[in-house]
């Protein structure tokens, strides 16, 4: 169990969703503050815990369930927790008003703790962030050779920006889940492995997330 958890000082974990667990098994409560990447793609996000169940998130211009989807996939990232005594208000909009259940995008009155290995891969609200300046729309036409299964992947910016750069150009919502695997460690080999599949259609999405200048591609 890692009890640094308890600390309230600024630490660092491989694995968010590990975190997320050992909070809700102690049935905490308080406020988890995170944040990965560096100036200017920093991502900073937030989770509110009551007796161990996550009742609010947000990250950006998402919140509740979305968000904390979001956040499960974190790996690498810093993270501090402040507990409390208080009732933390519940952010989420609507008459619904049970914790955010952390396998399902819906509201209710019960929760279950994450699994011990999740992909964490959820889809997106249908919405537009804003961003101005987009790369035209690409073709989903097949181009380019297969990527070496060594190739790392890292990407150029936040995650909501990249999102909202797949969806203005019509790209299957499989690029979204794409997206939230490119970590800057994963390579070519574990995307596959990760998405379920074939190697030609995950070179030919990294190549299109490339020329959209969402992702590098270091070999």
């Amino acid at each position: 169990m890692e009890k640094y958890v308890s600390q309230q000082q600024v630490r660092i974990t491989h694995s968010l969703a590990n975190i997320i667990r050992v909070l809700q098994t102690e049935r905490r409560t308080g406020e988890l503050q995170v944040s990965r990447g560096n100036t200017p793609y920093t991502e900073t996000g937030s989770i509110a815990f009551v007796n161990g169940q996550v009742v609010a998130a947000r990250i950006g211009q998402y919140q509740g369930p979305q968000a904390f989807a979001m956040l499960s996939t974190w790996s690498q990232c810093f993270f501090i927790f402040h507990t409390s005594t208080a009732p933390l208000r519940q952010s989420l909009p609507g008459p619904d008003t049970g914790p955010i259940r952390t396998q399902s995008a819906a509201l209710t009155s019960g929760i279950h703790p994450l699994p011990e290995r999740s992909s964490g891969i959820h889809p997106l609200p249908e919405r537009n962030s804003g961003v101005h300046s987009l790369p035209e729309r690409v073709s989903e036409a097949p181009s380019g050779p297969l990527l070496s299964l060594t190739t790392i992947p890292s990407a150029t910016m936040s995650v909501v920006k990249a999102v909202s750069i797949i969806e203005k150009n019509g790209l299957p919502r499989s690029y979204r889940q794409l997206i939230f695997l490119i970590d800057g460690r994963r390579s070519v080999e574990a995307l596959i492995v990760e998405l379920g599949l074939e190697p030609g259609e995950v070179s030919h999405m990294l190549q299109t997330l490339q020329r959209l200048q969402i992702i590098r591609l270091a070999r």
